[in-house]
């Protein structure tokens, strides 16, 4: 199952490459993808964390192009240093049943959850996640186009407060082959925390996966967040290992 919990994460980098103009492409045995966003978390080889020839090709592309870039791998385990550069914190990988979780869909008093569907959608969200996630309106700027909302199974969602205002966000990402549902993104403005909105988002993301075919929910948590989804029915499968190297 790891497999597919792996490849519904690939997908939701590959498509927001495709939304920033990026580009990506296969390795002998990874994937490179680059969105061009100046982060080092939207620059990534995916690949095993001893296999020295992709993270030694990833180096001298994003090297040429000045952009940080990270290593994300499900193994081994024992590498905890990769180019010099230490291991970051464990990523935890968690899925629970999709179709299960659906009665956890309840609406949240003072916030409706909506898809993107237009420019302006998008534009409303990436405002949001900026302040959500403390990047610089910029950063984040090369998403703000038709792009994102030409796929159906990539689903910004938006959650307003009852002035209107984007407070949250949240991505699903559908893969039917695999019949996973993947949740990302998830974001709440700072002044809005504790109010139940990040669950309601994630929630209302497993909610419409089920409802077209997903068996399984699948999500990586941080450690701010991880007590939020395992209070939610997810449980812990496996841990992404990631080395995180500057712009050279």
């Amino acid at each position: 199952m790891l497999r597919e919990l792996h490849t519904n994460h690939l997908s939701f980098w590959l498509h927001l490459a495709r939304c920033a103009g990026g580009t990506y492409w296969k390795l002998p045995r990874g994937v490179m993808v680059d969105t061009g966003i100046a982060s080092a978390a939207f620059n990534q080889v995916h690949c095993a964390a001893d296999d020295d020839e992709s993270i030694a090709e990833a180096a001298g592309y994003f090297g040429k192009r000045e952009l940080p870039w990270r290593v994300v791998s499900s193994g081994p385990a024992g590498v905890t240093s990769v180019r010099g550069t230490g291991r970051e914190p464990l990523y935890p990988i968690l899925s629970r049943d999709a179709v299960a979780a659906q009665d956890a869909a309840a609406p949240v008093d003072g916030l409706t959850v909506t898809v993107a569907t237009t420019v302006d959608d998008v534009r409303e969200f990436v405002e949001c996640a900026t302040g959500a996630f403390g990047y610089t309106p910029e950063l984040l700027d090369p998403i703000a186009g038709p792009e994102t909302i030409a796929d159906d199974r990539f689903r910004l969602y938006l959650g307003r407060d009852a002035t209107g205002r984007c407070v949250a966000v949240g991505v699903g990402v559908a893969v039917p082959k695999d019949r996973t549902i993947g949740v990302y993104f998830v974001g709440v403005r700072e002044e809005f925390r504790n109010r139940g909105f990040g669950r309601a988002v994630t929630a209302r993301v497993i909610g419409d996966g089920a409802a077209g075919g997903a068996a399984t929910a699948v999500l990586q948590a941080t450690p701010d967040g991880l007590p939020l989804y395992t209070g939610m029915g997810f449980t812990q499968v496996g841990a992404y290992l990631l080395w995180d190297f500057p712009r050279d």
